[in-house]
């Protein structure tokens, strides 16, 4: 009898196991605080505040975002980022803002901001998003004007919302302070 006991909780205890280990494969790990190395944003350490962050975004929020499979297939064979990698930008338009680009000027609300590069640094072709439109619900649009070469929405368009693993602030900057 307490052999048949101890048979019992022994499968049960594996089974619980098992069911951990299920759950926790399922969930996404989302990372806490990024590195970032670009010259795009601030080179430093950026906290991320996922999940509920993404509801609530607004013009000048920092985001943490996955590209889309076509941008992070393009970014990899440049050598511009490897894949698995997400970027951090600025967040420049949300729903209802209108964003244009036409013949390498992105303009928000009819007033350009940025100029998308015909090449990029080794001289090779880059493909400029093209479009018009006011931004649904669900998008935003991600642009790092100061920084012409900034792997940014004026090459791939808007982002889906989805794509954004949260909003992020800066914690720690070389120097003691954001460029």
């Amino acid at each position: 009898m307490k052999r048949n006991r101890r048979t019992r909780h022994a499968v049960l205890l594996a089974m619980l196991a098992a069911l951990v280990l299920l759950a926790a494969s399922a969930v996404q790990a989302r990372p806490l605080v990024v590195w970032n190395a670009t010259a795009s944003t601030p080179v430093g350490l950026w906290r991320v505040l996922p999940g509920a962050s993404r509801k609530h975004l607004r013009v000048g929020d920092y985001v943490l975002f996955w590209p889309d499979r076509r941008s992070a297939r393009f970014f990899a064979r440049r050598g511009y980022l490897p894949r698995g990698v997400p970027l951090l930008k600025r967040v420049a338009a949300i729903a209802g803002q209108a964003v244009c680009e036409r013949d390498g000027a992105v303009s928000i609300n009819g007033r350009t901001v940025a100029r998308a590069l015909p090449v990029d640094g080794r001289g090779r072709s880059l493909a400029a998003w093209s479009g018009c439109g006011k931004l649904p619900n669900g998008e935003i649009f991600v642009l790092i004007p100061s920084v012409p070469a900034s792997l940014d929405g004026r090459y791939f368009g808007p982002t889906p919302i989805r794509a954004v693993i949260g909003r992020v602030t800066p914690l720690w900057f070389p120097g003691g302070r954001a460029r």
